[in-house]
């Protein structure tokens, strides 16, 4: 859920600044208690154990408190 931001998901493995393996952009919901499916197709094979970083970005300011997540899910 996302009350007024526009922005991206990104998907990292490794660290906050590794390799994005994943990207989608998401628009706002309105509430911060109604949320929405954002699917996140990953750019390239992954294999192995890694740290996984689902990181918010809103480029424009503010960029605070812009998104909520309620369930992360990985398929296979």
């Amino acid at each position: 859920s996302s009350v007024d931001a526009n922005g991206e998901v990104e998907i990292r493995t490794g660290s906050l600044a590794g390799p994005v393996i994943g990207r989608a952009a998401y628009k706002p919901t309105g509430n911060w208690n109604e949320f929405r499916t954002l699917v996140c197709p990953l750019q390239k094979k992954v294999t192995g154990k890694h740290n996984v970083y689902i990181i918010a970005i809103k480029r424009e300011r503010p960029n605070e408190a812009i998104i909520r997540f309620n369930e992360i899910q990985f398929n296979q």
